[in-house]
């Protein structure tokens, strides 16, 4: 392909036209911009800044959130969830009264959110301990599928199974947390 600018050069540069040569006949580019012109030096600084400067900008912006142009769904982000828990049990007619992991046999917090799972012990002496956590795909209501497991693998309680418990709005903040959950054994 080869181009005629109206200037007189004639050429291409990758499907694109040649700058002018700069001789007596040609003005430079900064004369036809009226800017004094600026050194290869100068140039080069100015380029370096506005690379820093966009780098900058696109390091503040953030949201707390990963990028995930990939994934379905309506978000950018990939949202966080937390979900809080507490070993309760009925314990002289008052329910929700918080009971030691090891009062009631249980070793394990399980859950699943969405196509996420995580698991955290339950600890000796505590009603509770650190949440569960799940990095979602993107923002939107999720049911929490809590269980508190024994040793032998054997569910003690379960909140949330096929729907049935709290709903939660995840956002992106990447902070999102339930309230606390109550796991109670009867």
């Amino acid at each position: 392909m080869r181009i005629t600018r109206s200037i007189g050069h004639t050429g291409t540069l990758g499907g694109f036209p040649n700058p002018p040569a700069t001789t007596p006949n040609h003005p430079t580019k900064a004369d036809l911009r009226g800017d004094p012109g600026l050194g290869k030096a100068q140039l080069r600084a100015r380029r370096t800044f506005a690379r820093w400067a966009i780098l900058a900008g696109l390091a503040l912006s953030g949201s707390g959130c990963i990028v995930d142009e990939e994934g379905p769904g309506s978000g950018i982000c990939t949202p966080d969830l937390y979900v809080n828990w507490e070993v309760t049990a009925v314990v002289k007619g008052v329910s929700d009264t918080p009971v030691t992991c090891d009062s009631v046999g249980a070793t394990l917090v399980s859950g699943i959110v969405g196509d996420r799972s995580d698991s955290v012990p339950c600890p000796v002496g505590v009603s509770q301990s650190a949440p569960l956590y799940f990095r979602l795909p993107r923002t939107g209501y999720y049911y929490p599928d809590i269980r508190l497991v024994d040793g032998g693998g054997n569910t003690l309680s379960e909140l949330g199974a096929a729907g049935s418990g709290p709903y939660i709005f995840v956002d992106c903040s990447g902070n999102t947390q339930t309230p606390v959950i109550s796991l109670s054994v009867n």
